[in-house]
């Protein structure tokens, strides 16, 4: 079952977006929602964690063949990719997390912040859900870690699941620009240091269209829990 969305978007040209009073530190994106060859249901998983948690979120405005913001810059993509960007720096701006450039830190800006990339692929995969962190380089081990502890623990918890297999860096480890936000892009973009976490989480086809309130249990676990880690 779905459930109502009643938060605020903010629409721009390739995005929309909510920026979150509750869990500030947590930023979900959908990056392949929107169009041809989108990851169904993955806007829906969003908009359903921030309706319960009130965490912030983007979610593609555009089809990832016409400008895939989960690419590097290109020319294809190249106003949508800096649009994308923009509006994470918005978010991050409105709770005073610094601007690029500024490691995000406890004793610097606050608080580390969880970016949570939601991606769909198939059921033939080997697994059901797969983490990727590009082998550490987009969010680190011990915030890895955690998140795989806390899946495990959820899958304990419902036994209506289907045998869920989970693992991480397998198939899917994350295009290389996820790890832009923590070290900047080797252009004018400087990212915001090693406080800022980005994992891409896949989710396969039969979790995401039969048990998309079990997915959102999880992500919201996810999403109140990152705060009472010590990541720093």
């Amino acid at each position: 079952m779905i459930a109502p969305m009643h938060k605020d978007y903010q629409k721009e040209t390739y995005v929309e977006y909510h920026t979150g009073e509750q869990h500030k530190e947590v930023l979900l994106d959908a990056p392949h929602a929107y169009g041809e060859q989108q990851d169904l249901f993955t806007g829906s998983l969003v908009r359903s964690t921030v309706a319960r948690t009130d965490c912030n979120a983007i979610i593609a405005q555009v089809s990832r063949t016409e400008a895939d913001l989960n690419r590097v810059l290109s020319e294809s993509n190249y106003d949508a990719r800096k649009e994308y960007q923009q509006i994470v720096q918005r978010i991050l701006s409105v709770h005073g997390l610094g601007t690029d450039g500024d490691d995000i830190r406890p004793g610097n800006k606050g608080f580390p912040v969880l970016h949570l990339g939601i991606h769909g692929m198939k059921d033939s995969h080997a697994l059901d859900i797969e983490f990727g962190n590009r082998h550490g380089e987009s969010c680190s081990t011990e915030v890895l870690s955690w998140l795989l502890a806390e899946t495990y623990a959820w899958r304990a918890e419902h036994p209506e699941l289907p045998a869920v297999r989970i693992g991480y860096n397998e198939k899917f480890v994350g295009d290389p620009s996820i790890c832009f936000f923590r070290h900047g892009d080797a252009g004018e973009f400087q990212g915001y240091g090693s406080q800022f976490h980005t994992i891409q989480i896949e989710f396969s086809r039969t979790l995401r269209e039969q048990y998309h309130d079990e997915i959102v249990d999880l992500l919201q676990r996810f999403t109140e829990g990152f705060r009472e880690q010590d990541f720093s």
